[in-house]
């Protein structure tokens, strides 16, 4: 059964999901943030608050779908002595945005994986 809806293409190919998130990256935290009326990001603080400490330091972390990377600063204040990140994404989009808005003072400590 195909997911197409309208002439858009099927939802549930990973070359379209992928031109979705690029198409939106630059506007995804902006409407993020809008539509959840501002609790993504407070949803992100308590995520992080709860995960229990790594159990040594350097340890490494993984984001997967970390799309701009915005728990990334949540999880880089929490756990200081983290290792790295490894972020995967399917969107190319959503990691320059990521690399280029928040991160490039710590991008020596986030692996960016695109898939």
């Amino acid at each position: 059964m195909s997911a197409q809806t309208g002439g858009m293409g099927d939802i549930y190919d990973p070359k379209f999901v992928k031109g979705v998130f690029d198409r939106c990256s630059d506007r995804y935290i902006a409407f993020s943030l809008i539509c959840s009326l501002g609790f993504t990001e407070r949803w992100r603080r308590q995520c992080v608050a709860a995960m229990p400490a790594p159990p040594t330091s350097g340890a490494h972390g993984y984001d997967l779908m970390a799309g701009t990377g915005e728990v990334w600063p949540h999880l880089l204040k929490r756990f200081d002595d983290i290792g790295s990140i490894t972020a995967v994404d399917i969107s190319s989009g959503m990691h320059r945005r990521a690399l280029e808005r928040l991160h490039a003072h710590s991008s020596h400590r986030i692996e960016v994986h695109r898939g």
